[in-house]
């Protein structure tokens, strides 16, 4: 095994111990080290996991400088998702070095990612979708423009942008033609997690477990509460 593949498997091994796949309990710590040893090697996916790990506070306190360091590290290696991250406002302007990397690369404009968009590459057509919805790039925020490149690549399978379109469904409340089916928001994350992509992953391991709670709430109430339960929700719709 080259160094390259020990990496990965460092990796995966990791997103098992985070996630709890395969019957392993979940352990952050335990996700923590393996992901550092993968990204010491070089692995550009365990260096966002990082980056995500320090930003969002999952593993003790919140340290936003780590944080840029490993997605800094991550994009050198050619991650999207850690370009994608620095390309927003997440807090990070007090530190030098991000800043220094903005002059140095500064945020692409709609202007010259529209061609190939139009060419139909997914990968243009996604980074379309984020600037029209964050407002980088282009004039103002544009929530129809975002939905319609996110399509787009989602359509073409591009699990970013499956992933973006959910969320400008749930998150942001962007409706198209009338409230789309929950279960096409659900397919839609369903297709980016079967890809790996992380945060439609921990998104549906949510949705799990509020529908197992609400399950077990149901599950202790009495018929008689249930039946009252029932029907106070018939009376509020009539």
């Amino acid at each position: 095994m080259d160094e390259k593949e020990e990496a990965r498997a460092l990796f995966v091994r990791g997103q098992q111990a985070y996630y709890g796949f395969d019957g392993a309990k979940r352990d952050i710590d335990a996700a923590k080290k393996l992901y550092l040893q993968a990204a010491w090697l070089g692995d550009k996916d365990a260096m966002c996991c990082l980056g995500d790990l320090f930003l969002r506070g999952k593993d003790g306190e919140k340290d936003a400088r780590a944080a840029a360091d490993w997605y800094l590290r991550a994009q050198k290696c050619g991650s999207r998702a850690a370009a994608y991250v620095l390309g927003l406002e997440i807090g990070f302007s007090e530190f030098a070095d991000v800043e220094a990397y903005r002059r140095a690369h500064p945020p692409l404009q709609s202007e010259e990612v529209l061609p190939r968009a139009e060419a139909g590459e997914s990968m243009a057509q996604t980074a379309l979708g984020s600037m029209y919805e964050y407002g980088v790039g282009v004039k103002r925020t544009d929530l129809r423009s975002a939905f319609k490149w996110y399509e787009k690549a989602a359509r073409k399978g591009d699990p970013q942008a499956q992933f973006s379109l959910a969320m400008l469904y749930e998150e942001r409340g962007f409706r198209k033609e009338g409230r789309p089916a929950a279960g096409e928001i659900y397919a839609l994350l369903r297709s980016a997690a079967g890809q790996g992509f992380p945060r439609a992953i921990e998104k549906l391991e949510r949705a799990a477990m509020l529908a197992a709670s609400f399950a077990e709430a149901l599950g202790a109430l009495t018929d008689e509460e249930l039946s009252i339960l029932l029907d106070d929700g018939n009376d509020a719709d009539e």
